[in-house]
């Protein structure tokens, strides 16, 4: 989960597509 979180932070709409997972 935190290569997510990573992805997240660099980018927020990474989130938005996986927010299942990452969120």
């Amino acid at each position: 989960m935190g290569s997510y979180t990573l992805m997240f932070v660099k980018h927020p709409k990474t989130c938005l597509a996986f927010r299942l997972k990452a969120c």
